[in-house]
């Protein structure tokens, strides 16, 4: 025995004197999709974690990769350079150092694994990307980390973001990424693939 299904078909018509309502309709829709995908994201203060004067106590490189990069492990022309971040400014005298004004945050919540896979080079043929172990960070690389990517108004801090890390943060322009490390050091990704390790200077250092 067939059974017979009746399917109620609702068609919307837009035409004749609903033509001109169903054009500002139409326009309204692509508009607010169009604010919605060229929303600017949202950046904020620097967390009271990243303030303060720090000094580079390592430089750690990818271990895995075979190529000579700009910067080695434990590089002299790194450590013991030392960086101030303030919510008016960071200065530092770093090789690279640049003017950066008024930092504000993007915060991408992620895995260190995935924080490591997107914002650091791949290497090799074919292509790999390097783990949290390559660069010996004191991280779980399923564990939960919060980078914050820094923008300058104006001027730049350190190494532009790569296109993945870009489209992740939201931001087309952003400057390197700061994690907090277990314990209060910070991670800060660097030129050519390197990631510096800060340590807070104590007063009684400065």
């Amino acid at each position: 025995m067939k059974h017979s299904h009746s399917r109620t078909r609702v068609r919307v018509g837009c035409s004749g004197k609903l033509l001109p309502n169903c054009i500002l309709l139409l326009l309204g829709f692509s508009a607010g999709m169009a604010k919605a995908d060229n929303a600017a994201p949202e950046l904020s203060s620097l967390p009271p974690a990243v303030l303060g004067t720090w000094k580079v106590k390592s430089v750690h490189v990818d271990l895995g990769s075979g190529r000579r990069m700009a910067y080695q492990w434990n590089d002299p022309d790194l450590v013991g350079n030392v960086i101030t971040i303030s919510d008016n400014e960071i200065v530092q005298n770093t090789p690279e150092a640049e003017q950066c004004l008024r930092p504000k945050v993007a915060t991408w919540k992620t895995t260190a694994s995935s924080l490591i896979t997107v914002t650091m080079d791949a290497r090799g043929i074919p292509s790999t990307s390097p783990t949290v172990k390559d660069y010996d960070l004191p991280l779980a690389p399923n564990g939960s980390v919060e980078a914050y990517a820094v923008q300058c108004n104006p001027g730049h801090f350190g190494p532009y973001q790569l296109k993945p890390a870009r489209l992740k943060f939201g931001i087309k322009d952003i400057g390197t990424w700061i994690v907090v490390l277990p314990g209060g050091h910070l991670a800060v990704r660097w030129y050519d693939d390197s990631i510096l390790i800060l340590g807070k200077v104590k007063s009684t250092e400065k």
